[in-house]
């Protein structure tokens, strides 16, 4: 399976395209255009130096095709979103879309204070505009965000955040691994090895979490 990823750093910190291909045994290989800090709307014009790359990949043959927004932009403006996708959707006829359904900032932190939000408002204000946008295109949303909500509620000894409070730690990453695993292949993500960054129970408990949000 040969799956594009569109997106900026929640997708390429700790390099979530090559940990699925890896964590996959190479059944699930990827291309990527991906710049930190990217908009949806950035790779939608035409005009735009990642538009132009975008559309080079759009002349290739995929198996699916990942889109990541810029990590605030969907809750403050869901429209901007779901009209991004569309364009982009247009450019893979032929392509199943999964959005990447981002998570709330580290709850407490100056971070997600700084956007008006609680933890619960950024993160169901995320899901309504990925789940919009996936609809919009009758694509798939895959619940990363979900996935971090249920991690804080049933083991916040696990941190999924870099300092930075938004970025993704390795167990933030492995935790979109799984889910992404599940989401593409169909397959349950209790087969798939650990990485060298995570105890064993670690990794049980992310694999149980991802089960737990993969249908919702």
């Amino acid at each position: 399976m040969k799956v594009l990823f569109i997106g900026n750093s929640f997708t390429f910190v700790n390099d979530l395209p090559a940990m699925l291909e890896t964590l996959s045994g190479g059944e699930i290989t990827y291309g990527k255009v991906l710049r930190g800090g990217a908009y949806l709307k950035w790779y939608a014009d035409p005009e735009h130096e990642l538009g132009m790359q975008v559309r080079e990949k759009a002349k290739e043959s995929w198996d699916a095709v990942i889109l990541q927004d810029q990590s605030f932009n969907p809750a403050r403006d869901k429209d901007d979103c779901v009209n991004q996708t569309k364009v982009l959707a247009a450019l893979f006829p032929e392509t199943p879309v999964f959005m990447y359904q981002t998570w709330a900032y580290r709850d407490g932190s100056d971070k997600l204070k700084n956007t008006g939000l609680t933890y619960d408002e950024m993160k169901e204000k995320l899901y309504d505009a990925y789940n919009a946008a996936a609809e919009a295109v009758n694509g798939r949303r895959v619940p990363v965000g979900f996935g971090f909500a249920e991690v804080k509620r049933t083991a916040p000894e696990i941190d999924l955040y870099t300092e930075d409070s938004y970025h993704p730690s390795p167990a933030g990453t492995y935790l979109a691994a799984c889910l992404f695993y599940m989401a593409l292949t169909g397959k349950d993500c209790d087969a798939l090895p650990g990485i060298d960054a995570l105890d064993d129970g670690t990794v049980k408990i992310l694999k149980t979490a991802a089960k737990a949000v993969s249908g919702t």
